[in-house]
Protein backbone atom coordinates (compact mmCIF):
# COMPACT_ATOMS: atom_id res chain seq x y z
CA UNK A 1 0.00 0.00 0.00
CA UNK A 2 2.96 2.30 0.63
CA UNK A 3 4.06 1.97 -3.01
CA UNK A 4 0.47 2.56 -4.16
CA UNK A 5 0.29 5.80 -2.17
CA UNK A 6 3.55 7.01 -3.69
CA UNK A 7 2.31 6.23 -7.20
CA UNK A 8 -1.01 7.94 -6.60
CA UNK A 9 0.73 11.01 -5.23
CA UNK A 10 2.93 11.13 -8.34
CA UNK A 11 -0.12 10.76 -10.59
CA UNK A 12 -1.94 13.57 -8.78
CA UNK A 13 1.12 15.78 -9.16
CA UNK A 14 1.38 14.99 -12.87
CA UNK A 15 -2.25 15.87 -13.51
CA UNK A 16 -2.15 19.18 -11.65
CA UNK A 17 -0.71 22.53 -12.70
CA UNK A 18 2.95 23.20 -11.72
CA UNK A 19 3.30 25.19 -8.53
CA UNK A 20 3.72 28.94 -8.58
CA UNK A 21 4.40 31.53 -5.93
CA UNK A 22 0.76 32.47 -5.45
CA UNK A 23 -2.24 31.75 -3.27
CA UNK A 24 -3.38 28.14 -3.34
CA UNK A 25 -7.09 27.50 -3.93
CA UNK A 26 -9.04 24.46 -2.71
CA UNK A 27 -12.45 23.09 -3.81
CA UNK A 28 -15.48 23.33 -1.54
CA UNK A 29 -14.60 20.32 0.68
CA UNK A 30 -10.85 20.97 0.69
CA UNK A 31 -8.74 17.82 1.08
CA UNK A 32 -10.59 14.63 2.09
CA UNK A 33 -9.68 13.37 5.56
CA UNK A 34 -9.20 9.69 6.36
CA UNK A 35 -10.27 7.74 9.44
CA UNK A 36 -8.53 5.61 12.10
CA UNK A 37 -9.72 2.35 13.70
CA UNK A 38 -8.05 0.89 16.79
CA UNK A 39 -9.53 -2.54 15.92
CA UNK A 40 -10.83 -2.69 12.39
CA UNK A 41 -11.91 -6.36 12.69
CA UNK A 42 -14.89 -5.27 14.78
CA UNK A 43 -15.80 -2.42 12.42
CA UNK A 44 -15.46 -3.90 8.94
CA UNK A 45 -18.81 -2.75 7.59
CA UNK A 46 -18.41 0.68 9.17
CA UNK A 47 -14.94 0.91 7.59
CA UNK A 48 -16.24 0.04 4.12
CA UNK A 49 -19.14 2.47 4.45
CA UNK A 50 -16.79 5.23 5.61
CA UNK A 51 -14.61 4.73 2.53
CA UNK A 52 -17.68 4.75 0.26
CA UNK A 53 -18.63 8.09 1.83
CA UNK A 54 -15.11 9.40 1.18
CA UNK A 55 -15.38 8.35 -2.48
CA UNK A 56 -18.72 10.15 -2.76
CA UNK A 57 -17.07 13.30 -1.36
CA UNK A 58 -14.24 12.99 -3.90
CA UNK A 59 -16.74 12.94 -6.75
CA UNK A 60 -18.58 16.00 -5.44
CA UNK A 61 -15.38 17.95 -4.75
CA UNK A 62 -15.03 19.40 -8.27
CA UNK A 63 -15.93 23.07 -7.78
CA UNK A 64 -15.86 25.92 -5.29
CA UNK A 65 -18.40 26.70 -2.59
CA UNK A 66 -19.97 29.51 -4.66
CA UNK A 67 -20.93 30.00 -8.32
CA UNK A 68 -19.24 33.40 -8.27
CA UNK A 69 -15.91 31.80 -7.45
CA UNK A 70 -16.56 29.06 -10.03
CA UNK A 71 -16.84 31.72 -12.73
CA UNK A 72 -13.93 33.78 -11.44
CA UNK A 73 -11.55 30.82 -11.33
CA UNK A 74 -13.12 28.62 -13.99
CA UNK A 75 -9.74 27.22 -15.01
CA UNK A 76 -9.48 25.46 -11.64
CA UNK A 77 -12.58 23.33 -12.23
CA UNK A 78 -10.91 21.12 -14.83
CA UNK A 79 -7.97 20.61 -12.46
CA UNK A 80 -10.31 19.70 -9.59
CA UNK A 81 -12.11 17.13 -11.78
CA UNK A 82 -8.81 15.41 -12.54
CA UNK A 83 -7.79 15.48 -8.90
CA UNK A 84 -11.18 14.04 -7.91
CA UNK A 85 -10.49 10.99 -10.09
CA UNK A 86 -7.18 10.48 -8.29
CA UNK A 87 -9.01 10.89 -4.96
CA UNK A 88 -11.49 8.13 -5.89
CA UNK A 89 -8.63 5.80 -6.87
CA UNK A 90 -6.81 6.57 -3.61
CA UNK A 91 -9.72 5.56 -1.38
CA UNK A 92 -10.54 2.48 -3.47
CA UNK A 93 -7.01 1.26 -2.75
CA UNK A 94 -7.62 1.94 0.94
CA UNK A 95 -10.65 -0.41 0.97
CA UNK A 96 -8.44 -3.50 1.48
CA UNK A 97 -7.46 -2.15 4.92
CA UNK A 98 -10.99 -2.93 6.12
CA UNK A 99 -10.10 -6.66 5.92
CA UNK A 100 -7.14 -6.33 8.31
CA UNK A 101 -7.03 -7.11 12.02
CA UNK A 102 -5.96 -4.70 14.71
CA UNK A 103 -5.35 -1.00 14.08
CA UNK A 104 -5.94 0.46 10.61
CA UNK A 105 -5.53 3.99 9.30
CA UNK A 106 -7.43 5.09 6.18
CA UNK A 107 -5.10 7.83 4.98
CA UNK A 108 -6.11 11.33 3.89
CA UNK A 109 -6.15 12.49 0.27
CA UNK A 110 -4.29 15.81 0.12
CA UNK A 111 -4.02 16.25 -3.66
CA UNK A 112 -6.59 19.02 -4.17
CA UNK A 113 -5.02 22.37 -5.12
CA UNK A 114 -5.05 25.07 -7.79
CA UNK A 115 -2.80 28.13 -8.10
CA UNK A 116 -4.45 31.55 -8.50
CA UNK A 117 -1.89 32.66 -11.11
CA UNK A 118 -3.02 29.93 -13.50
CA UNK A 119 -6.68 30.91 -13.52
CA UNK A 120 -7.18 34.46 -12.32
CA UNK A 121 -8.17 37.09 -14.88
CA UNK A 122 -5.87 40.11 -15.00
CA UNK A 123 -7.53 43.31 -13.79
CA UNK A 124 -5.03 45.89 -15.01
CA UNK A 125 -5.08 47.37 -18.48
CA UNK A 126 -1.65 46.18 -19.54
CA UNK A 127 0.27 47.35 -22.60
CA UNK A 128 -1.52 47.50 -25.94
CA UNK A 129 -5.05 47.77 -24.48
CA UNK A 130 -6.98 50.91 -25.38
CA UNK A 131 -9.91 51.87 -23.12
CA UNK A 132 -13.53 51.52 -24.32
CA UNK A 133 -16.92 52.01 -22.70
CA UNK A 134 -19.63 50.28 -24.71
CA UNK A 135 -22.52 47.91 -24.07
CA UNK A 136 -22.57 44.89 -26.38
CA UNK A 137 -24.14 41.44 -26.60
CA UNK A 138 -22.88 38.00 -27.67
CA UNK A 139 -23.71 36.98 -31.24
CA UNK A 140 -23.31 33.31 -30.27
CA UNK A 141 -22.08 31.19 -27.41
CA UNK A 142 -18.36 31.84 -26.96
CA UNK A 143 -15.45 31.28 -24.61
CA UNK A 144 -13.94 33.96 -22.39
CA UNK A 145 -10.17 34.00 -22.06
CA UNK A 146 -7.68 35.38 -19.56
CA UNK A 147 -5.89 37.38 -22.26
CA UNK A 148 -6.31 38.58 -25.87
CA UNK A 149 -5.66 35.39 -27.84
CA UNK A 150 -6.54 31.68 -28.07
CA UNK A 151 -3.25 30.83 -26.36
CA UNK A 152 -4.72 32.15 -23.09
CA UNK A 153 -6.69 29.98 -20.67
CA UNK A 154 -10.48 29.73 -20.97
CA UNK A 155 -11.96 31.35 -17.85
CA UNK A 156 -15.68 31.33 -18.62
CA UNK A 157 -18.24 31.61 -21.39
CA UNK A 158 -21.04 33.75 -22.79
CA UNK A 159 -24.42 32.51 -23.99
CA UNK A 160 -26.06 33.79 -27.15
CA UNK A 161 -27.57 37.25 -26.60
CA UNK A 162 -25.90 37.80 -23.23
CA UNK A 163 -25.12 41.49 -22.59
CA UNK A 164 -21.66 42.60 -21.45
CA UNK A 165 -19.82 45.85 -20.77
CA UNK A 166 -16.78 46.34 -23.01
CA UNK A 167 -13.94 48.13 -21.20
CA UNK A 168 -11.01 47.89 -23.64
CA UNK A 169 -9.63 46.69 -26.96
CA UNK A 170 -6.42 44.78 -27.75
CA UNK A 171 -6.19 44.34 -31.51
CA UNK A 172 -9.12 42.15 -32.60
CA UNK A 173 -9.94 41.22 -29.00
CA UNK A 174 -12.23 43.05 -26.59
CA UNK A 175 -11.83 43.22 -22.83
CA UNK A 176 -15.12 42.92 -20.95
CA UNK A 177 -16.38 43.02 -17.38
CA UNK A 178 -16.73 39.27 -16.76
CA UNK A 179 -20.17 38.08 -15.55
CA UNK A 180 -18.62 36.49 -12.46
CA UNK A 181 -16.40 39.45 -11.59
CA UNK A 182 -13.04 40.68 -12.82
CA UNK A 183 -12.26 41.02 -16.52
CA UNK A 184 -11.94 38.65 -19.47
CA UNK A 185 -11.32 38.80 -23.22
CA UNK A 186 -13.45 37.73 -26.18
CA UNK A 187 -12.85 38.11 -29.91
CA UNK A 188 -14.55 41.22 -31.28
CA UNK A 189 -16.32 39.30 -34.07
CA UNK A 190 -18.32 37.39 -31.45
CA UNK A 191 -19.94 40.55 -29.99
CA UNK A 192 -22.50 42.92 -31.53
CA UNK A 193 -23.30 46.52 -30.58
CA UNK A 194 -26.54 47.10 -28.69
CA UNK A 195 -29.42 49.07 -30.25
CA UNK A 196 -28.84 52.81 -30.05
CA UNK A 197 -25.05 52.50 -30.10
CA UNK A 198 -22.68 52.85 -33.02
CA UNK A 199 -22.60 49.63 -35.01
CA UNK A 200 -19.90 48.50 -37.39
CA UNK A 201 -21.63 47.32 -40.59
CA UNK A 202 -20.28 45.98 -43.84
CA UNK A 203 -20.46 48.54 -46.70
CA UNK A 204 -23.49 48.06 -48.94
CA UNK A 205 -22.96 45.46 -51.63
CA UNK A 206 -20.09 43.69 -49.84
CA UNK A 207 -20.33 40.18 -48.44
CA UNK A 208 -18.56 39.04 -45.32
CA UNK A 209 -14.88 38.33 -45.98
CA UNK A 210 -13.73 34.74 -46.27
CA UNK A 211 -12.03 35.00 -42.88
CA UNK A 212 -15.46 35.45 -41.21
CA UNK A 213 -16.95 32.28 -42.68
CA UNK A 214 -16.82 28.97 -40.86
CA UNK A 215 -15.18 26.20 -42.88
CA UNK A 216 -17.77 23.35 -43.04
CA UNK A 217 -15.08 20.68 -43.31
CA UNK A 218 -13.33 22.05 -40.25
CA UNK A 219 -16.60 22.21 -38.28
CA UNK A 220 -17.28 18.57 -39.20
CA UNK A 221 -13.77 17.54 -38.14
CA UNK A 222 -14.23 19.39 -34.86
CA UNK A 223 -17.47 17.48 -34.23
CA UNK A 224 -15.74 14.13 -34.83
CA UNK A 225 -12.94 15.17 -32.50
CA UNK A 226 -15.37 16.15 -29.71
CA UNK A 227 -17.20 12.81 -30.04
CA UNK A 228 -13.87 10.95 -29.82
CA UNK A 229 -12.93 12.97 -26.72
CA UNK A 230 -16.19 11.91 -25.02
CA UNK A 231 -15.49 8.23 -25.77
CA UNK A 232 -11.90 8.54 -24.51
CA UNK A 233 -13.11 10.18 -21.28
CA UNK A 234 -15.61 7.36 -20.71
CA UNK A 235 -12.90 4.74 -21.34
CA UNK A 236 -10.54 6.49 -18.93
CA UNK A 237 -13.20 6.53 -16.19
CA UNK A 238 -13.74 2.79 -16.73
CA UNK A 239 -10.04 2.09 -16.12
CA UNK A 240 -10.12 4.17 -12.92
CA UNK A 241 -13.14 2.19 -11.68
CA UNK A 242 -11.71 -1.24 -12.58
CA UNK A 243 -10.18 -3.45 -9.91
CA UNK A 244 -8.15 -6.61 -10.53
CA UNK A 245 -5.26 -7.06 -12.97
CA UNK A 246 -6.65 -9.75 -15.31
CA UNK A 247 -10.17 -8.38 -15.21
CA UNK A 248 -8.93 -4.91 -16.14
CA UNK A 249 -6.79 -5.90 -19.15
CA UNK A 250 -9.71 -5.65 -21.65
CA UNK A 251 -10.76 -2.34 -20.08
CA UNK A 252 -7.25 -0.95 -20.54
CA UNK A 253 -7.14 -2.15 -24.15
CA UNK A 254 -10.44 -0.38 -24.85
CA UNK A 255 -9.03 2.76 -23.28
CA UNK A 256 -5.93 2.58 -25.51
CA UNK A 257 -8.13 2.07 -28.57
CA UNK A 258 -10.33 5.03 -27.58
CA UNK A 259 -7.28 7.26 -27.16
CA UNK A 260 -5.96 6.08 -30.53
CA UNK A 261 -9.29 7.01 -32.14
CA UNK A 262 -9.08 10.41 -30.43
CA UNK A 263 -5.61 10.90 -31.91
CA UNK A 264 -6.86 10.01 -35.40
CA UNK A 265 -9.82 12.36 -35.09
CA UNK A 266 -8.07 15.32 -33.44
CA UNK A 267 -4.49 15.34 -34.72
CA UNK A 268 -5.13 16.44 -38.31
CA UNK A 269 -3.47 19.58 -39.64
CA UNK A 270 -6.04 22.37 -40.02
CA UNK A 271 -5.73 26.01 -41.04
CA UNK A 272 -7.41 28.53 -38.72
CA UNK A 273 -9.05 30.98 -41.13
CA UNK A 274 -11.39 32.77 -38.70
CA UNK A 275 -11.57 33.48 -34.95
CA UNK A 276 -14.31 30.92 -34.44
CA UNK A 277 -12.34 28.32 -36.36
CA UNK A 278 -9.30 29.19 -34.27
CA UNK A 279 -11.30 28.04 -31.25
CA UNK A 280 -12.07 24.74 -32.99
CA UNK A 281 -8.43 24.19 -33.88
CA UNK A 282 -7.31 25.10 -30.37
CA UNK A 283 -9.62 22.49 -28.83
CA UNK A 284 -8.47 19.84 -31.30
CA UNK A 285 -4.83 20.66 -30.59
CA UNK A 286 -5.44 20.26 -26.85
CA UNK A 287 -7.01 16.82 -27.42
CA UNK A 288 -4.19 15.83 -29.77
CA UNK A 289 -1.57 16.81 -27.18
CA UNK A 290 -3.43 14.78 -24.56
CA UNK A 291 -3.42 11.73 -26.88
CA UNK A 292 0.32 12.09 -27.52
CA UNK A 293 1.10 12.29 -23.79
CA UNK A 294 -1.00 9.19 -23.08
CA UNK A 295 0.61 7.31 -25.99
CA UNK A 296 4.08 8.21 -24.70
CA UNK A 297 3.12 6.94 -21.22
CA UNK A 298 1.80 3.63 -22.63
CA UNK A 299 4.93 3.10 -24.74
CA UNK A 300 7.12 3.85 -21.73
CA UNK A 301 5.28 1.26 -19.59
CA UNK A 302 5.39 -1.36 -22.36
CA UNK A 303 9.12 -0.73 -22.66
CA UNK A 304 9.61 -1.60 -18.98
CA UNK A 305 9.98 1.94 -17.68
CA UNK A 306 9.33 2.63 -14.02
CA UNK A 307 6.08 4.29 -12.98
CA UNK A 308 7.89 7.37 -11.64
CA UNK A 309 9.72 7.79 -14.96
CA UNK A 310 6.70 7.19 -17.20
CA UNK A 311 4.26 9.34 -15.20
CA UNK A 312 6.30 12.44 -16.04
CA UNK A 313 5.31 11.97 -19.69
CA UNK A 314 1.66 12.71 -18.78
CA UNK A 315 2.48 16.24 -17.64
CA UNK A 316 1.41 18.99 -20.05
CA UNK A 317 4.34 20.68 -21.78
Amino acid sequence: MRIGRVCLAALAAAMSVPAASAKELKPKFGNIDGVYYTDVSGNREACRQAIKNKIALCRQNTNFESNTKNREYAGCLRIFRQQAQSCVTHFRHQMSKCDLSGAARITDFTGFSCEVTKTVVEEDSGPGISPLDERMKARTGSNLRAGPGTNHRVVGSLRTGQEVQVTGRAGDWLRIAAPGGGTAFVHGSLLAAMAGQAQRRQPAGRTAPESDRVNPALASASGRCQAAIARANAAFKATVSCRGLKRCDPVRRRKQAAYGAMGNACCGAFRASSPRESEMVYRMKQACDRYKRNDAFDRCKRGGGSFSKCIRLLRPR
